[in-house]
């Protein structure tokens, strides 16, 4: 399910890219490279294609399951859908959004947020990750960037959280509490892309 908001982007599957008009913006996963290579630069090429390839299968199954219960993930996976599915039970969950694509109406970023949910009496922004390891400091300034391009389309979120889901079926609901700092980070990370783009 998509909200009604930024039907002027499009976006190229296979290249992934975000376009309004004729104008490409770039995404917010392209915009943290600089912080994400120096988080994972230890971390073999092969190793992360896998955990790319992985993370891909798992949103799709999950958004399958947050709009229409449809539980339909590869057996290797199934860990991570009954841990999302702890989760909506444990929280009550009820999606407003999957995998909802927007932009930056001023800064001219876009992304795509993975859930949107009312989650007791809050909006919450959640945010997917099948990492063996959680990278908070990643996942923050991603989440605040995501929060202010939303904003600026007129949806107003109460906060920000990672669902950080696990092959064992368990998971850890982390809620961002370092949103003003990493909104920042990610404002310096946006400037850099600028100056090396022009």
């Amino acid at each position: 399910m998509k909200l009604e908001i930024c039907n002027d982007l499009s976006f190229e599957e296979f290249r992934h890219i975000y376009k309004v008009g004729n104008d490409i913006l770039p995404s917010c996963t392209t915009v943290m490279k600089p912080l994400s290579r120096e988080i994972y630069k230890d971390i073999d090429e092969e190793t992360l294609k896998a955990a790319a390839d992985r993370g891909t299968t798992v949103h799709q199954g999950f958004e399958l399951y947050a709009d229409f219960g449809v539980e339909d993930m590869p057996m290797e996976y199934l860990g991570y859908l009954e841990a999302l599915k702890k989760f909506f039970a444990d929280y009550k969950v009820e999606p407003i959004a999957t995998e909802q694509r927007f932009y930056h109406k001023f800064l001219r970023f876009a992304g795509t947020a993975d859930l949107i949910a009312k989650i007791g009496n809050e909006t919450i922004l959640v945010d997917y990750k099948t990492t063996f390891m959680l990278q908070s400091k990643l996942t923050e300034v991603q989440l605040a960037a995501y929060k202010n391009a939303l904003k600026s389309q007129g949806i107003n979120v109460d906060g920000t959280a990672v669902l950080h889901v696990g092959k064992d079926g368990n998971y850890k609901y982390v809620r961002s509490n370092n949103e003003t700092e990493a909104w920042d980070v990610f404002l310096k990370l946006l400037k850099i892309h600028q100056y090396l783009a022009a």
